[in-house]
Order: C-alpha cells, then structure tokens, then sequence
C-alpha cells in the first residue's frame, strides 16, 4: 500500500472516532439535560434532619432592614432558602424562586433567602442579588447559628415553616432541575411547589424531605468541633461585665442579676432568645455605617461566644467565680467627682402593674450666676423601676409651650439605664442663665410591686471658664404626617440644611411605639453622600443617642434627612391601637418623627455665652 493510501486511511479513522465521540457527547449532554432518574426521598435518621422547633431570630438582610421571624406570623408559611454568593446552584435557582414568589405570595406565603457564608459581606449580597435579579430580602446570618440550629449545611436548600407551629413541613431541594455540573431542560419533581400546594390545602406534605443539591457552607468560628467550647469563668464573664452588669446588678433595672455561675446559667436559654433576637443588649445602630464612642453592642464574636457557650451546655470553666460576691458598681457616689450643682428630683410613686405614662417635672436649678456646664451625671433613685430621663433647658422666662415650640433645639441631656453619666466634648460645654429650670422627663416601669422613688438626683460639673465652643442641640423634625391604620411600613422624611460650617458629635433618633427604622443622611454639597446613622431596629423604651468615634465635619449647604418608617399594623407588638390613624403628638399614644444631634459650629469667632443667638443649624 502506498504512503497516499496509508494517509488516507488514517484520515478517515480519525474522523470516525471524532464523529463517534461527537454523538457520545450529545447523547451524554441530552441524558444530562433530559434524563437524570427522579431524587428518591432521603434515606437519613429523623435525627439528623428533623428540627422539633424553630427558634425565633431577628437578621438584617443586605439592604440593612431588620427581619424578625416570628414578626411574620401573620403569614401562613414562611419559605427560607440557603443561599451563597457565587453559587451557580443558586444563581440558576433565581428566576425559579421569582415565579414561586409571584405564586404563592398572593395566598400568604413569605419567602426569605438565608446567607450564612463568611466570606459574603452586604456588599457582595446586594451586587449578586441585583445582577441576577433575586427578589427576596436575603437575611445575613454573621453567627451561623440559624442556620446551625436548622441543621443547614448546603446552599439552596429549602424550608417550608408553618407559622400556627413553627415547624418545618418540608425541606430539601427545590426540584429536580438542577445537579452538580449537570441540569435538565425541565424538572420531573416540583418539591418545593407541591409541598406549598398541599400545604396551603391542608393535604400532607408528600415528600417531607428531598436531598438538596447546592454549595457547601463553610461553618466557622473559634468553637467548631474540635475546638474546646468556651467557658463561663474564662469567656463568658468578660463578656457579661463589659456588656451586661450595669443594669443586671443587686437593685438594677434588669430583671435578674448576674451574682454568680448558677444564676447566670439558669437564665442561659432567655439569654440565648435576646441575643438571638438583638432585644439585648439595647443597641440599635447598624455596624455598617459609623463606629461609635459608647457602642454597647455585641461584637460578632461576643456573640458567637455566648451562643456557643449556652449550644455547649453553659460549661463552667475553671477558676474562682468572677461574680461571686461582686459589690455593685453604683455605690452611692459620683463617678466623675464632686459635682458643682446638685438637684433633687421629686419623689414619686408608683404602682405595682401596668404600662406607667410618662411623668414630668419641673426642677429649678439653684445657680445664682450664669455658668457654662462641662458633663452631667444622674444618679437613679430606684434602679429597677427608672428607666430613662430626658432633661429640656427652660431658659428665663420661658414656658411649657415656649418648650414645645423649640423642643428641636431645647434638649439639655438624657440618661437611660446603663448609661448614667455625659460629658460633653473637649472644648464644647453648654450656656445655662441664671434663672433657667430644666422640665424633666421621666419613664419608669413597673415590676410587680409598688415602688418609690424618692432619691433620684441631677449632678452638674461646671466649666472654670469659658469654652472654646458652645455645644447646641438641633433636630430635623416632621409634623405634617399622618399614618393610615394597619400601615406595616409607612415613611416619614425629614430635611434640614445646615447654614454654618459645624461639628456634629451624636445623634439620637426619637420616635414613638409604631417607630420601626430610622436613618440621618448626609447630602454634601459636593453631591456625594453618607449614611450617618442607619437604626433598623428601633425601639422607643430605649431613648439611645449614638455618639461617633470621630465626630463629622458638615460643610454649609449639607442637608441632612432623616428618614423614619412606621408601623402601625397588629404585628408591632408594642402598637397602642393599630385601628388608629396616627398624627403628631407629644404623648406616646401619639408619633413623632425627629432625629437630634449635638454639634458646634466650626467658625473661630462664633458667638459665646447664648444659645438663642444661634443655635440653628
């Protein structure tokens, strides 16, 4: 055979075997795409995948708006969905949850997806949802312990709860669409939609439980298996002192004392519930925006190590017990010294039961000369039932009305529990003239039995000299509102403009109980912008004024806007009436919308010695 025909030969093999392999390929692709056998239901323990309850949490999702679960009871189930970003499982699931939502959140069905991966910020979140068009609040599980207490180990896994129960009815896959590398041009089973459907009609969910195919979480953290979990005497304690012991001390406001290891893990379940739920430690603002001088949070990881503690079983650790028989911190004395001014609060009493309505009072300061006031300090004569004071400067000739009509700009100071003592910034202290009151307002709780509270007191430290720079208070404000009854989320918004270069130290949103998030904006002239503060979980029984780490420079022509969102439906809890329409008021049962904030003015020469020459902002 000739060399030709030997080349020839060869040829034509090598395009049989590539015609061969090219239909091998195609007939593997239409089996990937077309015929994947159907899931058979898992073949794992009940105690492997079963969760008897779930427990309520409370996350923010990647537009910083705060999610509790159990808030959603109104809804007949809740569907929550795994979720990574970057996974192609996920992100080839999107449209498929899109036109799930569509069909079923008509007939009451919430859908939330769930994000516990540490590698994912908001950033990331927010960017992948956009791109791929996710139209679920994606709520951000920092601690992994939602997902640990709902024994999730995979992305787009998903989660069926009944709301009467809280319950798991179904979890598992979404359908049979999709597997690892391969996918079908349509799916056999529709798990998640039939589980939905007999659900909704009151059929028995058939299956329970599928098998989910989807990224592997990366569970981590310093208590993993393997690693020892921490312990009450070492981790714990420190923990509890820093964040905790001011207002869960003997005669404190909190309602259980933190006195030794078996006290403390008696109550380590409700401990665990707070946490869970951000009810505790009171702290609303958002870590994403801004650090804070007087930030009494958790750290991520104060949380995870108190939540591990209390998973672990609450062990004790080693070590004398570092509450036992640990005095109170408040005994009696002034922490920053003598002060100048003393005033004595009248005394009140109190009943045993029932929401107590704000009590106010008129107090005369007792200065014969003006005097420029450098920190404040109060101690609280009942600890357990004082739960916050607001303090408004009535200057010379000033009445209740006259404080109403500049309640923007009349706030002197205010202390809630924990936090019982404010000097003001270096170089700043405010003008108080002779003559002048202070109308004070003042919140107590009840505790179960009749209380008195005859020694509360008001401490002033007075400047040697005059400061370098009067120290004002402003808030934007908004009165024209008016939310309609049963309104879950309706919004408010706020702006003022600042007239004079200025410094602004704290700020301190104020609403009342349909209060439910509240933001300051910053709107600079150069068209940039900032969030100041973002408060996505507000809370009206904890008056919290936020003062920044490093203080703002606001150039002239800043605006500032504030934006408050309300709600006024039976699911807020702390509603008075949600039948109500609601407009501006002074009383609780009323609304306000107004963020203050403490600033000076930047200019050298600006005016010393009187307040009402310019306390505009």
């Amino acid at each position: 055979m000739k060399a030709t025909e030997h080349l020839a030969g060869a040829r034509f093999w090598v395009l049989v075997i590539a015609l061969l392999g090219a239909a091998a390929l195609i007939a593997y692709s239409n089996f990937a795409s077309r015929d994947l056998p159907p899931e058979p239901p898992s073949t794992a323990t009940p105690s492997e995948v079963e969760v008897s309850r779930v427990e309520n949490f409370r996350l923010l999702d990647q537009h910083g708006e705060s999610h509790e679960l159990f808030y959603y009871s109104d809804a007949r189930a809740i569907v929550l969905i795994s979720h990574g970003v970057g996974c192609p499982i996920n992100r080839r699931y999107s449209r498929r949850i899109n036109e799930l939502q569509a069909e079923f959140a008509p007939r009451g069905v919430r859908f939330f997806l769930l994000n516990a991966n540490p590698q994912d910020d908001r950033t990331d979140i927010k960017k992948e949802a956009d791109e791929f068009q996710m139209a679920q609040p994606i709520l951000k599980d920092d601690t992994q312990f939602v997902v640990r207490g709902l024994n999730v180990t995979r992305t787009a896994e998903a989660l069926v709860i009944d709301t009467n129960t809280w319950k798991i009815v179904y979890r598992g896959a979404i359908d049979d669409r999709l597997d690892y590398g391969t996918q079908r041009a349509e799916a056999q089973h529709h798990y998640l939609q039939d589980a939905l459907q007999a659900f909704l009609q009151g059929d028995k969910v058939e299956p329970a439980r599928t098998q989910p195919r989807g990224c592997l979480i990366r569970l981590s953290g310093k208590f993993d298996a393997g690693h020892p979990p921490p312990t009450y005497t070492v981790d714990v304690a420190p923990i509890l002192r820093a964040k905790c012991f001011a207002c869960h001390q003997e005669g404190g406001i909190g309602p259980w004392t933190i006195s030794d290891y078996h006290e403390v893990a008696g109550w380590s379940s409700m401990l665990g519930e707070v946490v869970r739920t951000k009810r505790m430690p009171p702290w609303g603002a958002d870590p994403e925006y801004g650090h804070y001088s007087n930030d009494a949070s958790l750290t991520l990881e104060e949380e995870k190590t108190l939540l591990a503690w209390i998973e672990a079983g609450t062990p004790r650790g080693e070590g004398a017990d570092p509450f036992q028989g640990q005095a109170p911190v408040d005994q009696g004395t002034w922490s920053l010294g003598e002060p100048d001014v003393i005033l004595d609060f009248p005394a009140q009493v109190l009943p045993a039961t029932g929401i107590l309505p704000y009590r106010y009072e008129w107090i005369e300061i007792p200065m014969d000369e003006p005097g420029w006031v450098r920190a404040a300090e109060i101690h609280m004569g009942n600890k357990r039932a004082l739960h916050h004071v607001v303090i408004l400067l009535a200057k010379p000739g000033r009445s209740f009305q006259d404080l109403l009509r500049e309640s923007n700009r009349s706030c002197f100071v205010a202390f809630v529990a924990g936090n019982t003592r404010y000097e003001f910034p270096a170089g700043t202290g405010k003008f108080v003239p002779a003559g002048s009151r202070f109308f004070v307002q003042l919140h107590y709780n009840s505790t179960g039995r009749e209380e008195v509270d005859d020694s509360t007191q008001l401490a002033l430290y007075l400047s040697d000299e005059e400061p370098e720079h009067e120290l004002f208070v402003y808030a934007t404000s908004d009165r024209s509102f008016v939310v309609p009854p049963g309104a879950r989320e309706y919004p408010v918004t706020a702006v003022t403009t600042v007239t004079r270069d200025m410094v602004m130290y704290d700020v301190g949103p104020h609403m009342h109980y349909r209060g439910k998030s509240s933001r300051l904006i910053a709107e600079y002239p150069d068209g940039t912008s900032e969030i100041l503060i973002s408060v996505p979980y507000y809370r009206f029984d904890w008056q919290m004024v936020y003062r920044f780490a490093e203080p703002k420079r606001l150039p002239k022509g800043t605006r500032l806007v504030s934006e408050g969102v309300y709600d006024n439906s039976a699911q807020n809890t702390q509603n008075p009436d949600p039948s109500q329409t609601v407009r501006f008021g002074i009383y609780s049962r009323d609304e306000m919308h107004k963020c203050y904030f403490s600033y000076r003015y930047a200019d050298e020469d600006e005016p010393q010695g009187d307040a009402s020459q310019g306390d505009e902002s």
